[in-house]
């Protein structure tokens, strides 16, 4: 393991590791494909992920045989375990928590800032519900394209002349540093979610007219629905655990096929040998 961590320059996280193995490896993945390890309880996000981390594996090549039987195998599961449990019916990610604080609060003009899964999910919402204005900085417009009047694409260094025309900023980008500061909110007033890890925007927590919300915080508006939401997932680990003999019976009988081979070689040893002393 030393080697491995040396190898990917991994050593400064060796505190936030754990190592599993065999059986119980298989079932943390399970688990984590149906969201019982999410920041948000069954979080829906996670499987997409994996999803990705499969076909990013796939296409250089690194992944086969009983490793990608067991992606392919949490993939099905964590799909599985969504339809019999209904999650759904009990919103959990961050962009549905989301639009569900602001639709009970009347918030009708939005900013996304950035335009990646988590905020593409969010518009989704947002575009369920009532709302007059909603702008959406990229650094790129031409590659965003919505047929919308209500909506306005815009150039992120251009969003600091829009900030003044909304309630609520949320801003979910992969940059690796801050993008929102608080000189940009000076004049601002209303209700800012920061989605990003690391970060997106810059310490506000104590602006009198903002309301703030980080992703370690907002899972705490969900306290409605948290427990209704983690009894009904008990209620079908089921599903896991059925996925988890499946997977196990699998690796269990590919061992026995390898034996089986080899019985099969010495077999025809022994007859080809019969045949030539005849």
């Amino acid at each position: 393991m030393d080697e491995i961590l040396e190898v990917l320059n991994f050593k400064d996280f060796r505190d936030v590791l754990f190592i599993k193995e065999e059986k119980e490896c298989v079932l943390h993945l399970l688990n984590v494909a149906c969201g019982f390890d999410s920041i948000i309880l069954g979080e829906e996000q996670i499987l997409g992920q994996i999803r990705d981390a499969l076909i990013l594996a796939e296409d250089l090549r690194v992944i086969s045989g009983t490793l990608k039987r067991l992606f392919d195998e949490a993939i099905s599961c964590g799909k599985e375990f969504r339809v019999k449990s209904r999650l759904n019916t009990y919103p959990v990610s961050s962009s549905s928590i989301i639009a569900n604080y602001c639709r009970k609060r009347r918030i009708r003009r939005y900013m996304l800032i950035g335009f990646g899964d988590v905020n593409r999910l969010t518009l989704k919402y947002i575009l369920s519900s009532n709302f007059d204005v909603l702008y959406i900085a990229v650094r790129d417009v031409d590659k965003v394209d919505i047929e919308d009047t209500r909506i306005s694409v815009i150039n992120f260094k251009d969003k600091n002349r829009y900030i003044e025309d909304v309630e609520c900023i949320i801003s979910a980008t992969s940059a690796p540093h801050i993008v929102l500061k608080r000189e940009d909110l000076k004049s601002f007033k209303g209700y800012v979610f920061d989605l990003a890890v690391p970060k997106d925007v810059e310490d506000i927590a104590d602006i009198r007219d903002i309301v703030y919300f980080d992703i370690d915080t907002i899972k705490a508006i969900n306290d409605e629905n948290i427990e209704i939401r983690r009894r009904t997932m008990e209620e079908n680990r089921y599903v896991i655990d059925e996925h988890l003999e499946k997977f196990m019976s699998f690796v269990n009988t590919r061992c026995l096929s390898d034996v089986i081979k080899r019985l099969q070689k010495v077999q025809i040893v022994f007859i080809w040998q019969g045949l030539k002393g005849i």
